[in-house]
């Protein structure tokens, strides 16, 4: 099976979230109860509900903030995911790979 590739074109990321919601809306995924936790980035991380995110790192100098620093991630659709290998110790319909393509859904 070959794995998959996902290109980003960082040079023209915004950070706008956007990306956050179009896979929240295709995916018809619920979104998440969050709350203000001190950070632009919401929510707090990646889970069975959270497939795209984008992450934000607050660069502080002299008390100031002084730039944000910012990468979309998502789920990679690894060839051989560990999230998929935890998962199953749990539940192995959790997490699901498809063996024709190597989606993992």
């Amino acid at each position: 099976m070959q794995g998959k590739t996902f290109f980003i074109d960082l040079t023209k990321c915004t950070a706008c979230r956007g990306c956050q919601v179009a896979c929240k809306q295709w995916k018809k995924l619920p979104a998440e109860e969050t709350r203000n936790w001190g950070s632009h980035q919401n929510p707090k991380d990646l889970s069975y509900n959270t497939l795209k995110l984008v992450r934000f790192t607050e660069v502080v100098e002299d008390g100031k903030l002084k730039n944000w620093l910012f990468f979309p991630e998502q789920c990679r659709h690894c060839v051989n995911p560990p999230c998929k290998m935890v998962a199953d110790n749990y539940d192995p319909r959790a997490i699901l790979q498809d063996p024709l393509t190597g989606a993992v859904i």
